[in-house]
């Protein structure tokens, strides 16, 4: 295949037809190489190349073609003229003289003799064969088979030559001939190679290689002529035409019959591009079709351009080239007789769908406005239809304008909605207007619907269905959202899965079985189904099935659970006691899990951490709350560091979402329960009263180790203890201690004050919670002390039942035991023992309730026994709730009792306040607070109480008194008098402590109370060290460390 050849066109430089065709070869020769002969001058050598050789060489040839002999003769005269030593030319005139019809051969034996005079013997040779043929018996045929040729009967001529010679003749010049003749058999390919071979000897025989040629491009113009003309018009054989044509004008542009050639070939041209652009057009190739086109375009017969501008027309708009489409449609439709209708309606059908075009990319974009625009202007151009106007109040709805929307069909022809195709669109539109029931009563009333307006008309009543039913449904009316739900005749599987959710919210489980059952063989709705259907089992108490349900789910590759599912198949497997199940899908889908925030993987290893926890392993726990912190956003990376991941536990300053708040706040519990905590400090206290006896001053240092123990925290105590009663003043009322008052007694003989030692240890797990000591060892009376205490929850109330026995502390009498100064004895060391229910209540809304009430019996040595009973409650609202900092009111109401009033420090009096009725009422503000390192807490209070203390005897063990004491006590049998009375109290407390780095923290708080005959104050300093890094919240409010006593 030659491909590139230059095909000549109508006008000179004009490529058009080039890459239209391509040329295939032909015979075993080329094209190339037949162009090559056939249009290829003749050659006689460097000096033939001059105009006058090749000239007269031309007119030998067309003379003697032409049976001009003496015309042909006289050409080659001159040639022997112009060149005598050239002997092919001489041989040519020999051949003239020889051959020509006639009886005379003049000047033939002269011409023979200079031909056989030269050097050449191939030469000489042609010649003797050429003067052979003269004689009769050559002569004669030869004129016979002459006639032959002009007669057209090829095949005997070759007979003839045949017969004569043998074959082919020797000499060049009847050899041109005898190949010509077999042109026309079915050697043709022998004919033209033996031609083809005969013209490559024009270098050195010019008219014979020139004749040879002519004669090969006679006869392939003409099969070129007659095929191309022939098959142009059919179509299967019109490529093969047009080549054919194209060579035909290529070899021979001047030929007679070049302008048939040209027309056919430009028909046929046209017909090629065009069925190719068809075709492409077909196969959307809108390039290659435009491509063709173009390429008919100049080929195109006049009546036919039209036509074709208004293919490429279409072409550029389903491009999209809607500019060029208008400009092609002008083009084809400007001319005189061209329908001025016609070329308005194509261009307005090009602007109807531009403005199409445009509204499709405006709402693909989410340009609402111009959508808008462009769709009226369509509609303007082509008038209202059911979808453009439908399509226009969309985009109004999608705007918020409801108005505009539905003005579009109400301000219309109200007739037209009687359409199905209108009353479909408008119905469209009240739907999304959020008006499903009129859409309803517009397309029901609508004739000749359609499939696809009946299917709308009952998804319509299919939703209002649903939405009736879930109405009733939130409404916990879930029996009749069924019986709505079951109207439909539908059930497709969310229909379903509505109807399994709400039957298993009734007591009919066995439906919601039946439905969830239904579901299993959905692939959208499997998973949820086990799930639900195993919950609801377990809740019938039918746990194998529940488990049952739950391995089918979950041994099923096909099932993929999400995240939620996974939790949801977690509780319901560890409500069955599957651990190993647990743990299973824990590690299988914790690997799947990335480092990417996300709510459900937040949840999902925060219920992973609870786990963990709950079986004991806190690292496991806080492994999973670290992957928590970064699910929910709280660090940007894992935080391995444990500064890092506290740091990550502070609390923001305002409100944040409950999730990331109790990841926080149960990381941080888990976190410092784990860690060991130590506080030391040192408290100083004084209650005012009478020095030697009632005149408390205290010293004591503390100091305190939390640590884990057994799923709990254990706390281990030592506190060291100083009370300094004073020195005994001489004197009545001074002297109300011991058996001294009438008797006297030696104040330096009063034991005042001691010092002593205690050890405690607590263990607590939010539920069940003991602690055991002693009283400080060194005071005269030490004993064990401790309490238990079980914790429970009673719907949204927490209950605390406490078992104890404690010891009084408010004197040294009471605490530790004192000496009588005048007898020597002991007396005091006040045990109470009793049992205590407390109650509290926190709605969350910032209101909250707390109560106690309590029972002790009270005894001590050489004490009066006693008894007591109280009633205590507040109530309390938090002004401002934030994470960092609250204010909180609070109103707080106690009653309490005592058997007898036992609060002297005569021997037997317990040294302790025990009033028989009190009643006291108090209002605290209490302000906390704190920051990333400081946390802070300041109340005040102010109160009003009522007590009653009833007559006692001054000594009420009178027994224990030595008896050579007694004569020296005027006032044995003296009786307190009866008293009550109301009185007003305040105090004041600050507590402040400060992070010093991530293992230690130092704090202060101070307090003062004061009421008619009580001045209470104490102080304390404070520092808290934690074995791991805490850089989490402070406390809020400060923990204070108190005496062991005072628990």
């Amino acid at each position: 295949m030659i491909t590139g050849l230059s095909i000549p066109s109508k006008k000179r430089g004009d490529g058009f037809y080039g890459p239209l065709l391509s040329v295939p070869a032909r015979a075993g020769l080329t094209v190339l190489t037949a162009a090559l002969v056939l249009c290829a001058p003749v050659s006689a050598g460097a000096a033939d190349t001059k105009p006058d050789a090749a000239q007269l060489i031309d007119r030998v040839i067309n003379a003697h073609r032409a049976g001009h002999f003496q015309q042909a003769s006289d050409a080659v005269d001159a040639l022997i003229a112009l060149r005598p030593a050239r002997a092919d030319y001489r041989l040519e005139k020999l051949r003239l003289t020889a051959l020509t019809p006639g009886e005379n051969k003049p000047g033939l034996s002269p011409q023979l003799e200079i031909l056989c005079s030269s050097n050449d013997g191939r030469v000489c040779e042609q010649a003797r064969f050429v003067a052979q043929l003269t004689q009769p018996r050559y002569a004669e045929r030869l004129r016979r088979i002459f006639a032959l040729e002009k007669d057209g009967k090829y095949a005997e001529a070759l007979a003839g030559y045949d017969a004569l010679f043998g074959g082919a003749p020797g000499e060049n010049g009847l050899m041109v001939r005898y190949w010509r003749n077999m042109l026309h058999t079915p050697r043709v390919k022998d004919a033209e190679a033996a031609l083809a071979l005969l013209a490559g000897t024009a270098p050195t025989d010019p008219l014979i290689g020139r004749r040879a040629a002519f004669e090969l491009k006679t006869f392939r113009l003409n099969r070129l002529s007659v095929n191309g003309l022939r098959d142009i018009v059919n179509p299967k054989k019109r490529q093969r035409a047009a080549e054919d044509l194209s060579l035909a004008l290529l070899t021979a542009p001047e030929d007679s019959r070049a302008k048939t050639w040209r027309k056919a070939l430009d028909e046929g041209i046209f017909r090629i591009a065009v069925e190719k652009a068809r075709d492409a057009v077909k196969a959307r190739e809108l390039a290659q079709a435009e491509s063709w086109y173009l390429r008919a375009l100049p080929a195109a017969p006049a009546a036919r351009k039209t036509g074709v501008m208004l293919d490429l027309a279409d072409i550029a708009r389903q491009k999209g080239e809607y500019g060029k489409a208008g400009k092609l449609v002008e083009r084809a439709l400007s001319g005189k007789n061209s329908s001025a209708e016609l070329r308005r309606e194509k261009l307005d059908a090009i602007y109807a769908e531009e403005l199409a075009s445009l509204a499709n990319i405006y709402e693909k974009n989410g340009n609402r406005p111009l959508l808008i625009y462009v769709l009226r202007k369509q509609i303007n151009l082509v008038g209202e239809t059911p979808v453009l106007v439908r399509r226009l109040a969309q985009a109004y709805l999608a705007e918020g304008d409801k108005t505009r929307a539905l003005a579009l069909f109400e301000s219309g022809d109200k007739k037209r909605l009687a359409s199905a195709a209108w009353a479909y669109a408008y119905a469209v539109t009240l739907y999304g207007a959020e008006k499903p029931d009129d859409a309803i009563d517009v397309l029901t009333k609508a004739e000749g619907k359609r499939p696809e307006h009946l299917a709308f008309l009952e998804r319509l009543i299919t939703e209002r269905t649903i939405r009736t039913a879930k109405a009733r449904a939130n409404r916990g009316e879930w029996q009749q959202a069924l019986k709505e739900l079951n109207t439909l005749t539908t059930a497709t599987p969310d229909i379903t899965s509505l109807r399994a959710d709400w039957a298993s919210r009734t007591p009919d489980k066995e439906e919601a079985l039946r439905q969830y059952r239904r579901l299993f063989d959905e692939p959208q709705f499997t998973v949820e189904a086990h799930l639900s259907a195993a919950a609801i089992a377990l809740e019938l108490g039918r746990a194998d099935d529940a488990a049952g349900l739950l391995d089918t789910m979950t041994s099923d590759p096909r099932n993929r659970m999400t995240i939620t599912q996974v939790r949801k198949a977690v509780a319901t497997y560890g409500k069955l006691g599957r651990t190993a199940k647990v743990r299973d899908l824990y590690k299988t889908y914790s690997q799947n899990i990335p480092a990417a925030v996300n709510r459900d993987y937040a949840l999902f290893n925060r219920d992973k951490a609870t786990w963990l926890q709950e079986r004991g392993d806190t690292e496991g726990a806080l492994t999973a709350y670290r992957q928590a912190f970064v699910n929910a956003g709280l660090t940007a990376a894992y935080p391995a560091d444990d500064r890092d991941f506290t740091h990550a536990m502070l609390s923001p300053d305002t409100e944040d979402d409950w999730m990331r708040s109790a990841l926080r706040l149960h990381s941080s519990l888990l976190y410092q329960n784990d860690n060991v905590i130590v506080t030391t400090g040192y408290r100083k206290v004084h209650d005012e009263g009478t020095p030697g006896y009632s005149d408390t001053r205290a010293d004591i240092g503390m100091v305190q180790m939390m640590m884990p123990a057994k799923g709990g925290t254990l706390t281990i105590r030592s506190d060291t203890v100083r009370y300094d009663m004073g020195e005994l003043v001489p004197g009545e009322w001074e002297s109300m201690t011991g058996t001294c008052f009438s008797g006297g007694c030696n104040p330096a003989g009063g034991k005042t004050r001691a010092t002593g030692s205690l050890i405690a240890a607590a263990w607590d797990n939010g539920v069940w919670a003991f602690d055991i000591g002693t009283t400080p060892i060194g005071f005269h009376y030490t004993d064990i002390t401790g309490a238990l205490s079980y914790s429970f929850n009673w719907g949204d109330t927490s209950l605390t039942a406490e078992a104890y026995r404690r010891a009084k502390d408010a004197s040294l009498l009471a605490y530790g035991g004192q000496r009588d100064p005048a007898t020597g004895k002991w007396w005091g060391g006040v045990r109470r023992t009793g049992v205590s229910l407390s109650a509290s209540r926190d709605d969350g809304t910032g209101i909250g309730l707390w109560g106690k009430i309590s029972a002790e019996t009270i005894r001590g040595r050489n004490v009066a026994d006693n008894t007591s009973w109280q009633a205590m409650g507040t109530a309390y609202t938090r002004l401002i709730s934030k994470p960092n900092h609250e204010f909180t009111p609070s109103f707080f109401v106690m009653l309490w009792g005592f058997d007898k009033d036992l609060s002297g420090y005569t021997f037997g009096q317990g040294g302790y306040y025990s009033p028989q009725r009190y009643v006291g009422f108090n209002i605290s503000l209490n302000d906390t607070g704190r920051s990333e390192n400081w946390t802070w807490r300041v109340t005040a209070t102010a109160g009003r109480s009522y007590a009653k203390t009833e007559g006692i005897a001054r000594y009420p063990l009178p027994g224990s008194i030595p008896a050579w004491q007694k004569p020296n006590m005027s006032d044995l049998t003296s009786v307190s008098s009866t008293s009550a009375d109301w009185s007003n109290s305040w105090s004041v407390q600050a507590n402040l402590e400060r992070r010093l780095g991530s293992h230690v923290s130092v704090g202060a708080a101070a307090g003062i109370s004061r009421a008619p005959d009580y001045n209470y104050r104490w102080g304390l300093v404070y520092l808290r060290w934690y074995m791991r890094s805490w850089e989490g919240n402070l406390p809020m409010p400060v923990p204070l460390l108190v005496p062991y006593s005072e628990r």
